[in-house]
């Protein structure tokens, strides 16, 4: 259970609602309701099951069948660095990128004291038994050797980190059947080069929200497929944008990293705040969007959206640095 301040969301619902260990075994449904069997053998019976449960979701392997996710074949190092030991080192409150070949770094301040650092790398350059155990800092090093220095002072600076495997799945085609559905990573699990995982299922929460309260009791299974309907256009279009993100913050050589880093001087210039390019993922509004037409779905294409990008008079700030980029 949360505690402290971060318990909003269970503070929001009635007393009891929240339980924990209670793993779900199968889904099923009938005309009447649908039933959730745990692993303890008891049966729950509601109107609606919700997948929430990520990318490892049970209840989208009962409604789909096993499926392979996919490996962006990328190895993710985290670190949580205390502020004291970045004395010296100018890292602005902003998010810090640094991008190299076939690899980058993704740092910023999560509190004043704390500092959290995602380095990505080939798979290929880590060596452990589990990607989701501790491993050899020299390592992490070894694989920035040669950078900009701040990003040699920064690896400098962690004592300790753990490893995670780059996932995904592609988009699919169905989240409802009748009154089982998927949210969240349960229906699209992206990678995290546009931040909006989380973002993603918050948004998919209030527009099922939305959906099934303008339906009422008697309208589950048509609120589902709304909810469906509204959501996947957005969702499937995030998913896209962010392997793509992946791919050009992971050139695998020289040449096609100074082509990207061509491209980046470029949109610069005419899009400095990336309002043009990205606005779509950062810029939606979800409230407005939930009272729009089921088939109006806004944001599909920056022709819909009314997008120019206008050629900006003042110098790019964009710096080449020594064996990284860095875009702060």
């Amino acid at each position: 259970m949360p505690c402290g301040g971060n318990d909003l969301l269970a503070k929001a619902v009635p007393p009891n609602v929240i339980r924990l260990g209670a793993e779900c075994a199968s889904v099923s449904q009938d005309a009447e309701g649908a039933y959730v069997t745990l692993q303890n053998g008891e049966v729950i019976r509601c109107d609606a099951v919700i997948g929430a449960d990520g990318i490892h979701s049970a209840v989208r392997t009962a409604l789909r069948g096993p499926e392979e996710k996919q490996f962006a074949n990328i190895l993710m190092w985290r670190s949580l660095i205390p502020a004291d030991r970045l004395t010296g080192l100018k890292l602005p409150v902003a998010g810090n990128n640094w991008f190299g070949v076939g690899r980058n770094i993704v740092s910023y301040w999560v509190r004043k004291d704390l500092y959290s650092v995602l380095a990505s790398v080939p798979a290929t350059e880590v060596s452990c038994e589990s990607w989701t155990q501790s491993g050899d800092v020299e390592q992490l090093r070894r694989s920035f050797a040669g950078s900009e220095p701040t990003v040699q002072k920064m690896l400098e600076a962690v004592d300790s980190t753990f490893i995670t495997g780059m996932y995904h799945r592609d988009p699919i085609e169905q989240w409802c059947t009748g009154r089982i559905a998927l949210i969240g990573d349960a229906a699209h699990a992206m990678v995290p080069y546009l931040a909006q995982g989380a973002c993603q299922a918050i948004e998919d929460a209030w527009v099922l929200a939305t959906c099934l309260k303008n339906h009422g009791a008697a309208g589950v299974q048509d609120a589902l497929l709304e909810y469906e309907r509204r959501r996947q256009p957005r969702t499937t279009r995030i998913q896209a944008g962010a392997r793509f993100v992946v791919d050009w913050a992971h050139e695998p050589d020289e040449a096609r990293v100074r082509q990207r880093n061509g491209r980046l001087r470029g949109l610069s210039r005419i899009d400095p705040l990336a309002e043009a390019s990205w606005s779509f993922a950062w810029g939606h509004d979800i409230l407005k969007a939930a009272k729009l037409p089921p088939g109006e779905v806004v944001g599909l294409s920056a022709a819909r959206e009314g997008k120019r990008m206008d050629r900006n008079r003042e110098p790019a700030r964009f710096r080449s640095l020594e064996g990284c980029v860095q875009a702060g």
